[in-house]
């Protein structure tokens, strides 16, 4: 899809495959891609690896990386900073992530409601 030609081209929000686990997240699939935003749906002990993480944090686009969970077993540089985090603890109650496009499609905001934590962010 994106070898030798992309097919995709660049992209504003990229859900992380698998988890972030590290069969995921092809490093040149995703600098293909160039994500503004990348969103990794793990757990506190499954996903968000150190190496597709140092991956993420290797794409010059990228503005922010957010975790629905803080990985517990690495540490706090291969995660993102706690306000980019929906549960900072291993026992949680599940916050969520919200991803919210703006009616005009001209931009979308990515907001962790329990910390009540909004960023907007500008559609390419």
């Amino acid at each position: 899809m994106v070898c030798p030609t992309n097919l995709i081209g660049a992209i504003d929000v990229f859900q992380v495959d698998h988890h972030g686990t590290d069969p995921s997240s092809n490093p040149e699939f995703v600098r293909a891609l160039k994500p503004r935003v990348a969103i990794v749906d793990s757990g506190p002990r499954k996903g968000n690896d150190a190496r597709p993480f140092a991956t993420l944090k290797s794409v010059a686009e990228i503005e922010a990386i957010y975790q629905l969970h803080r990985n517990v077993r690495t540490s706090e540089k291969e995660n993102a900073p706690p306000d980019f985090v929906a549960n900072d603890e291993e026992a949680c109650k599940g916050e969520f992530i919200k991803l919210a496009v703006n009616p005009d499609g001209k931009s979308y905001m990515v907001s962790i409601p329990a910390k009540n934590i909004s960023r907007s962010y500008r559609v390419r």
